[in-house]
C-alpha cells in the first residue's frame, strides 16, 4: 500500500510507511545452490538468510551497496537508479514455492507523481526468466511489492531468488548447466484508475430484492491503493417500494476498527466507530451525489448517516450464520479470520457497552457474542445504511476521486490538535473536529487550500490532485506573533528519517548561540527548538526572536545521510515555511542537488534574506556557523 501526504506548502509527497502487507511464509529450498548465477556490474541480489553463502555469486560485500536498495515497511522495496538505462528483474522460477507470482512496480520520477507501470509475471519451473523495465532515468526511484496472485504478498526475498541489474542479464547456474533466461519482454503495462465501464451508468435501474448486490461508492479493499480504490458492493436487505428505502449491508468488512479507544461504558452515539463512520467514512467514500441518496437512520438515541447493525437485525436477516467475507485490505488491518472457512469478526451495535467495556461481535463461524472489549483490534466493519430507493436510480456511479484528509496541529507543539479551523478546498469549506480531523472530497484539478483560525496566522497553497484516492494533507498553523517574532516549520516525507532543523544566531545582547537538537534553547530563551521530529515527515518547528543588528541563519541537515555525498535530501520533499508577526513571509522548497546541508535563508535587521544554497557536513555541531 501507499499513501499520499502534502505538506502544507504544496509540495505533493508520496510515502509508503505506515503499511502493513502480509506476506506468505516461503518454504525450504530444494536446492539453493542453483540460485548461484554469474552477475554484471551495477546489480544487486536479495540475500537468503538459510544459505551461508547469501544465495549467490554477488561478493558479500557488494550486496545491497551499488543499486542502494532498501526494504520499507510492509513488504515494499524500492531502488535509486545509480544511471539511466534498461534495468532487469530476474527470478529462478524453479525455485518458486508457488504457482506464479508478480512483481509490481512502481516507477517514482517526481516525488509528486507515482503511478504502479510495469507487472512482471512469473511462473514456477519456467527457469531463470528476465523482465526488462526500460528508459529508467537517474535517480529515479523503483519500488516494487511482491505478489503469489492473491492480494496477500509473497516474501520472496526469503527465497533468495530475485536479482535486479542495469543491463540485460544472461545467468549460468552454479552447477554449471547452462540456463539462459526467457525471452526478454516488456511488462505489460497497467492503469491506475482502470474504466470498468460503469462509469455514468445508474446505481440502480430497477426495483432490487433482498440479497441482491449492487455497487455504491468506493473504498480501499484490494491492499494495493496505487491503482485506486474499488466500488463497494452492498447487499440488499429489505425494500419498502412504498416508503420508497431500500437497506443494505456492505457485502464484506471493509475495514478494521476499535469500536471505541477505551474500555468504558458507552452509548453508541459516543463511540469513535460511530464517528468515523459518520464522518470519515461517509464523506470520504461517497460522491455528493451518492451522499444526497443515503437517508438519515435512527439508531439507538441518534441520527446515523452510516451505521453497524444492532443483534436483532443481524438476526431478522440472518446474518449469523456465519462470519462474513474479508477483503484483504481489513484483513491486513488486523480483522481476526478462521483458518477452516475465510470469514471473518464484525462488529454488532449496542445501544450501551457493559461494566469494564463489553460489546458485542458476530464471531467467525456465525455465533453474536458480547465477550469482546471495546478495544478490541481484530473485528471488521461491516457498513450499513437507509437509501432513498428513487433517488438510486438517478444517481450515476463515478470514476474514482480523490479524498483530502488530515489533521490541523499547532506549530509549536504538532501533539496539540487544533479544533474550530475553517479549512476551504474547491468551495467546500469544513471545521476540524475535537481532534483536529477534516475531511474534504475534491475531483482531479488544480486546487488552493486555505486554513483559518482565530489567534493563528492564516494559511493558503496552490496544490494539485492528480488521480484518485486519499491524501493526506496535515497543517501546521503557528499562533500570531509579535512583529520581531519567527516560527519556522521544516516538513519533509519518509526518507531520509531524520532531517534537523539547525539556527544560528544572537540574542539581543550579541551572544550568538547555535540551536539544533543538542541544544533546544538559547542561554537567554531568545531560541526554542519547539519540536523535534526524527521519524519522517515532520513539522519540526524553531521560534527566535530577531533583533536589530544581529543575523539569524536557518540551515536543514541531514542527520540520517551526515556521511554521505547523495542526494537523498533533495529527493526527500524537504519544505520549508517562515511565519512573522501575523504573516507568512518566506516559503521554501529543497533544492535538487547533491547536499546533506541546505541553508535556506538568514535574517538581518528583521529582513528576510534567501540563501538557498547547498554543501556538505559530517559535523552537526559545525552546520550553519561558516555563513554570515
Amino acid at each position: 500500500m501507499k499513501r499520499r501526504v502534502l505538506s502544507f506548502i504544496g509540495v505533493l509527497v508520496l510515502l509508503i510507511t505506515g503499511l502493513y502487507v502480509p506476506c506468505a511464509m516461503a518454504g525450504e529450498h530444494a536446492n539453493p545452490a542453483l540460485a548461484d548465477w554469474t552477475h554484471p556490474d551495477f546489480s544487486y541480489t536479495t540475500r537468503g538468510r538459510q544459505n551461508p553463502l547469501n544465495g549467490y555469486a554477488l561478493p558479500a560485500e557488494q550486496l545491497n551497496t551499488v543499486m542502494h536498495v532498501q526494504e520499507a515497511v510492509g513488504g515494499w522495496t524500492y531502488l535509486q537508479a545509480p544511471y539511466s538505462g534498461d534495468y532487469s528483474f530476474s527470478v529462478d522460477t524453479d525455485q518458486l514455492t508457488v504457482p506464479s507470482f508478480s512483481i509490481r512496480i512502481y516507477r517514482v520520477k517526481d516525488t509528486r507523481d507515482m503511478e504502479q507501470t510495469d507487472c512482471l509475471q512469473y511462473v514456477r519451473g519456467s527457469g531463470i526468466v528476465t523482465h526488462v523495465i526500460h528508459d529508467v532515468v537517474q535517480d529515479e526511484l523503483l519500488y516494487w511489492w511482491e505478489d503469489d496472485d492473491t492480494g496477500r504478498g509473497y516474501t520472496l526475498t526469503d527465497d533468495f531468488l530475485l536479482m535486479v541489474s542495469a543491463g540485460d542479464l544472461s545467468g549460468t547456474k552454479a552447477d554449471g548447466a547452462s540456463q539462459p533466461p526467457a525471452a526478454q519482454t516488456e511488462a505489460p503495462r497497467a492503469s491506475v484508475a482502470a474504466d470498468d465501464g460503469l462509469n455514468g451508468q445508474p446505481v440502480l435501474s430497477g426495483v432490487p430484492k433482498a440479497g441482491d448486490t449492487f455497487v455504491m461508492g468506493r473504498y480501499e479493499q484490494d491492499n494495493t491503493p496505487a491503482n485506486g480504490r474499488e466500488r463497494i458492493e452492498w447487499t440488499v436487505l429489505s425494500v419498502n417500494t412504498k416508503k420508497d428505502t431500500v437497506l443494505v449491508i456492505a457485502s464484506q468488512a471493509l475495514d478494521c476498527l476499535l469500536y471505541h479507544p477505551s474500555r468504558v461504558v458507552i452509548k453508541w452515539g459516543d463511540t469513535s466507530l460511530r464517528a468515523w463512520l459518520n464522518d470519515r467514512f461517509a464523506m470520504a467514500s461517497f460522491t455528493q451525489e451518492e451522499r444526497g441518496c443515503i437517508l438519515p437512520t435512527a439508531a439507538d438515541g441518534v441520527q446515523d448517516t452510516v451505521t453497524i447493525l444492532d443483534e436483532s437485525q443481524i438476526k431478522k436477516y440472518k446474518l449469523a450464520k456465519d462470519g462474513c467475507e474479508v477483503t484483504p485490505y481489513a484483513q491486513a488491518r488486523g480483522v481476526n479470520v478462521a483458518e477452516d472457512n475465510g470469514l471473518g469478526c464484525w462488529w454488532v451495535r449496542c445501544s450501551k457497552t457493559k461494566q469494564g467495556g463489553w460489546t458485542k461481535f458476530v464471531g467467525r463461524h456465525g455465533k453474536v457474542y458480547w465477550k469482546n472489549y471495546t478495544t478490541s483490534a481484530d473485528n471488521g466493519v461491516r457498513p450499513a445504511m437507509t437509501l432513498k430507493l428513487s433517488a438510486l436510480r438517478s444517481c450515476l456511479l463515478a470514476p474514482d476521486f480523490a479524498v483530502l484528509t488530515g489533521e490541523a496541529v499547532d506549530a509549536s507543539n504538532p501533539n496539540r490538535k487544533l479544533s474550530g479551523v475553517r479549512v476551504t478546498v474547491g468551495g467546500q469549506t469544513v471545521t476540524t473536529g475535537p481532534n483536529g480531523q477534516y475531511v474534504i472530497p475534491v475531483d482531479c484539478g488544480e486546487y488552493t487550500i486555505s486554513a483559518e483560525k482565530e489567534g493563528y496566522i492564516s494559511a493558503s497553497a496552490g496544490m494539485t490532485v492528480r488521480q484518485g484516492g486519499q491524501i493526506t494533507c496535515n497543517i501546521p498553523m503557528s499562533r500570531i506573533m509579535a512583529d520581531n517574532e519567527y516560527r519556522v516549520v521544516l516538513t519533509w516525507g519518509e526518507h531520509p528519517r531524520d532531517l534537523d532543523s539547525h539556527l544560528n544566531g544572537a540574542d539581543e545582547n550579541g551572544g550568538r548561540y547555535h540551536v539544533y537538537y543538542s541544544a533546544l534553547q538559547a542561554d537567554h530563551g531568545d531560541a526554542l527548538l519547539e519540536w523535534d521530529d526524527t521519524t519522517s515527515y515532520g513539522p519540526e518547528t524553531t521560534h527566535f526572536l530577531a533583533y536589530p543588528g544581529q543575523t539569524y541563519v536557518f540551515s536543514v541537515h541531514d542527520y540520517t545521510n551526515l556521511s554521505s555525498h547523495g542526494n537523498a535530501m533533495a529527493l526527500s520533499g524537504a519544505a520549508v515555511v517562515v511565519y512573522r508577526g501575523n504573516q507568512i513571509i518566506g516559503t521554501f522548497t529543497v533544492p535538487q542537488a547533491d547536499a546533506t546541508v541546505w541553508h535556506v535563508f538568514k535574517v538581518v535587521n528583521n529582513e528576510l534574506q534567501v540563501l538557498n544554497t547547498t554543501g556538505f557536513s559530517s559535523n552537526p555541531s559545525a552546520v550553519g556557523q561558516d555563513v554570515r
